[in-house]
C-alpha cells in the first residue's frame, strides 16, 4: 500500500489507498477533502510520519512468515465428517510422565463452540462449528497425518499381499505380513519366501 504526499498550497494531501488508515489519519489530525477525495494535513511532518509508518508496516508485513498449512506432521485427535466430507480433527499432545502416558486432546475454541479441522492431506485447516461435526473415530494416543497415511498404505499392502519384511525386504505372499523374526527366510505363518 503506497501512499504519497502532494503539496497544494498549505495542504499536504495523502494520496493512495488510505481507506484502511482512515481512523489513524483522523486520530493524527488529518481532514478529509471530499472534492479532492484525499486526506490532508497542514503539517508536513505529520504527513511524512504517516507515510513512514505505512512503509514500515508494509515491510514488516512482507517479512512476516506466511500462514502455513498444518502439513503431514500435524497432530490428529480423530477422524470426522463435516458437510458430507471427511476431515481430521486437530489435536494437541498432553504430556504424561513418560511418552507412553501421552494423550491427545481436541483443539477447540475457548467456549467449545468450534473445532479445528485439517484436510486429509494436511494442505489446509479451518474452524468448524462443533455441533455440525460428527466424530467417526477418536484417537487416544498422539498420532500424525503422516503416520495415518503410512498405516493406510500398510493396510492396503496387506490386503494385496505386498507386505515386505522390514529387515530382509522380502514380500510375504500369504498377505499376513508376518515374518520369522529370527531367520527372515519367509513368512512364519505359511513359510512362503519372497
Amino acid at each position: 500500500m503506497a501512499i504519497e504526499i502532494r503539496t497544494e498550497g498549505r495542504r499536504h494531501y495523502l494520496r493512495g489507498d488510505t481507506y484502511p488508515l482512515k481512523d489513524a489519519l483522523r486520530a493524527a489530525g488529518c481532514k478529509w477533502d471530499a472534492d479532492a477525495k484525499a486526506w490532508w494535513t497542514g503539517k508536513r511532518e505529520t504527513a511524512e510520519s504517516i507515510v513512514e509508518q505505512v512503509a514500515t508496516h508494509d515491510s514488516a508485513a512482507e517479512s512476516a512468515p506466511e500462514r502455513t498449512a498444518p502439513g503431514l506432521g500435524a497432530v490428529v485427535a480423530g477422524r470426522v465428517t463435516y458437510k458430507g466430507r471427511t476431515y481430521y480433527l486437530a489435536g494437541r499432545v498432553v504430556r504424561g510422565r513418560t511418552h507412553y502416558d501421552d494423550v491427545v486432546s481436541v483443539v477447540e475454541s475457548r467456549d467449545g463452540s468450534r473445532v479445528l479441522l485439517y484436510f486429509r492431506d494436511g494442505s489446509s485447516q479451518f474452524w468448524a462449528a462443533a455441533d455440525a461435526v460428527q466424530v467417526v473415530r477418536r484417537y487416544q494416543r498422539p498420532t500424525t497425518i503422516e503416520r495415518l497415511r503410512e498405516f493406510a498404505a500398510e493396510q492396503r499392502g496387506i490386503e494385496r499381499g505386498e507386505v515386505e519384511c522390514p529387515v530382509c525386504e522380502r514380500s510375504c505372499t500369504c498377505g499376513t505380513g508376518r515374518f520369522c523374526s529370527h531367520h527372515h527366510d519367509g513368512c512364519d505363518r505359511c513359510g512362503a519366501e519372497g
